[in-house]
């Protein structure tokens, strides 16, 4: 076949990855325009807006490039076999899976943005292992905004699926020959697109940031990127691995000194940091420690703290006690503050302790062959 009917069409078996390039960048630079202009108010005080689009569209060639390589790396396997007209299909439902899949990230950024003021980022990730109450979340608040959703994406999915049938007569208009040379020329740019810098670490999040507003920053990225790099960000909070290797009886003398109290005072093997500790001043009526956790409460909703007046009896507590206005948590999570409160545990780059199964509980606390063991584990 010499003749297509459009140029784009002359690259042979690659101009479907030309045509998700150039149809995924009209989207999300229309996407993040649109962000920015909702936003202008706290964008327009950073005054960094041609930055903003050019940044833009750097992170978005980043996750354009990482869902065009799949298909790309495999395409040899079925030029070898003969199947070329296998892998355009599969390439060209992979890549409307993907334009569709981008197209969800950005339609849900601005729901997203106005709960949390940030993209799509690892609380969305976050989020997905408890479906039936995010799903009863979205069912009671965000309808309309879910049935705007699922008829645009039915509608884009219908024309983005007719664009690429017309990349059906592509797959043997280049010589075998031809597509092999071109291969590691794709593979390079593609790689160029990812990695997005000559530098030592490939570009990340924080080579977008340029301003104090952390929700302006997040503009500059798109909403699969930021999703993706928080899926990539897991992958080090899922264990321990990475604080290394020490023997137990070392982490319980390590543990005791830095408590700064007479070793004497410790009375358990069996529970290492167990100890004795007289108080230094005898009270006839002891005082108690009431220790109140509350789930997602802002300053918003408290009035001692700036905020509306719907938490009448914390604020009376407030008026009885020693009430800290400027008291800030290490932690980013409310997992964080629970286990701060509760075990003592500071914020740690793993997954948090009350995120932890019993059994990797037991294996962080104990070891995997520990010399002293907690009662669980006995």
């Amino acid at each position: 076949m010499t003749t297509l009917r459009s140029p784009m069409q002359r690259l042979g078996p690659y101009s479907c990855l030309l045509g998700f390039l150039l149809i995924g960048l009209a989207m999300l630079g229309l996407s993040r325009a649109a962000l920015i202009g909702w936003q202008w108010q706290r964008v327009d005080t950073t005054d960094a807006l041609l930055n903003m689009v050019l940044q833009g569209a750097r992170s978005d060639l980043i996750a354009l490039g990482m869902f065009a390589a799949p298909p790309v790396v495999v395409l040899p396997l079925f030029l070898v076999a003969g199947r070329m007209g296998w892998w355009l299909r599969l390439a060209s439902g992979w890549l409307i899976f993907s334009l569709i899949a981008i197209l969800f990230l950005e339609l849900a950024t601005p729901p997203f943005l106005t709960e949390y003021d940030m993209r799509p980022n690892r609380l969305f990730v976050e989020y997905l292992e408890y479906p039936r109450e995010v799903a009863a979340m979205i069912w009671g608040g965000y309808r309309g905004s879910l049935a705007a959703i699922v008829a645009i994406l039915g509608a884009a999915g219908w024309v983005i699926a007719r664009h690429f049938r017309r990349y059906d007569a592509t797959s043997h208009a280049w010589r075998s020959a031809i597509v092999l040379l071109a291969w590691p020329i794709v593979v390079l740019l593609l790689f160029a697109m990812i990695r997005s810098s000559f530098q030592h670490r490939p570009a990340n999040l924080a080579t977008f940031a340029f301003c104090d507003d952390a929700m302006v920053n997040s503009l500059v990225a798109n909403s699969a990127y930021t999703v993706l790099s928080a899926v990539y960000g897991l992958k080090n909070e899922s264990h321990s691995d990475m604080y290394g290797a020490m023997s137990t009886p070392e982490m319980i003398a390590r543990v005791r000194t830095g408590m700064a109290v007479p070793l004497e005072t410790f009375t358990s093997d069996e529970y290492p940091t167990l100890r004795k500790q007289i108080a230094s001043v005898r009270r006839e009526r002891p005082l108690n420690l009431v220790i109140v956790l509350e789930e997602s409460l802002g300053a918003g909703f408290v009035q001692r703290l700036g905020g509306l007046n719907i938490t009448p009896t914390l604020s009376g507590l407030a008026d009885e006690g020693i009430w800290f206005e400027r008291l800030y948590a290490t932690g980013t999570r409310s997992v964080r503050g629970i286990e701060a409160v509760i075990a003592g545990f500071p914020p740690t780059p793993a997954l948090s302790v009350v995120k932890l199964d019993i059994r990797t509980r037991l294996r962080r606390t104990c070891g995997d062959t520990p010399t002293v063991r907690c009662r669980a584990c006995a």
